[in-house]
């Protein structure tokens, strides 16, 4: 009886994964879809902006990091 109910979880956790990663699988393919039109019509300056955007968004994220660290250092310190 108690392997049945076992055998009944997992294969009730399985079909609860195997949508999760089709629903994961789909967006997926829809990003893609997106990304690949929005390139197809995005102009040479609009993809420049884009660059310098991320850019610059990368570089505030490492300070934030860098300034979290040390936070992190100064408070491990005795």
């Amino acid at each position: 009886y108690e392997t049945s109910l076992i055998k009944k979880h997992n294969q009730k956790h399985k079909e609860r994964m195997m949508k999760t990663i089709e629903k994961r699988e789909m967006h997926l393919s829809q990003n893609c879809e997106r990304k690949r039109r929005k390139l197809e019509t995005e102009t040479e300056s609009e993809r420049e902006q884009h660059l310098e955007y991320q850019r610059k968004k990368s570089k505030e994220l490492q300070m934030l990091k860098k300034a979290n660290y040390n936070q992190i250092q100064k408070r491990t310190e005795f």
